[in-house]
């Protein structure tokens, strides 16, 4: 899956983030949601940097992940200014402001999604480990098409998504 992402042409991966964006800007939990959690790309994934910038714009309450040792947390951003390159090289809030809120639409990274939900991610379990302090937080997942397979081998502490978004569907898990 990485290599098939990292070959994707960026005029190709920049069309589909935009179509993926644009979903997600039109789907009624995001859009109802008090606050939307977001993650920044990195390596290939769907991009959000547009996405971020419109929340910002129609004032959305928004908050971005901030890794620290084995945890992540994340931080409310109020404009681009308060973000800067990070841990891993991925953009990250520099506010102190924590965004611990029990609800909301949280837009989840990953290498691979499958049809039930499941998410391969990196490995290093940040996501899970957050959810597992948030449940009620609504996760989704941005994903090209071809990152959806029909399953996923799952461990207990995976958490589940409640949607993908690709640029050719969107999956009810």
């Amino acid at each position: 899956m990485l290599a098939a992402r990292k070959q994707m042409p960026l005029e190709e991966q920049q069309e589909k983030s935009r179509m993926i964006q644009e979903k997600i800007w039109a789907h009624p939990k995001f859009q109802a949601a008090e606050w939307i959690f977001l993650y920044m790309d990195c390596k290939g994934e769907v991009q959000t940097k547009e996405l971020l910038k419109r929340c910002l714009e129609h004032n959305k309450n928004v908050a971005l992940p901030r890794v620290c040792g084995n945890e992540m947390d994340f931080y409310v951003v109020k404009g681009m200014e308060e973000v800067r390159r990070g841990h891993f090289g991925i953009l990250e809030p520099v506010g102190q402001e924590k965004a611990e809120r029990q609800k909301g639409f949280m837009l989840v990274p990953g290498v691979a999604f499958s049809r039930n939900g499941m998410r391969l991610g990196y490995g290093k379990g940040y996501y899970d480990r957050y959810l597992k302090r948030f449940p009620d937080i609504e996760t989704y997942a941005a994903a090209y098409a071809f990152q959806v397979l029909e399953v996923l081998p799952a461990e207990e502490h995976d958490m589940p998504l409640k949607e993908i978004i690709t640029e050719r569907e969107e999956i009810k898990c």
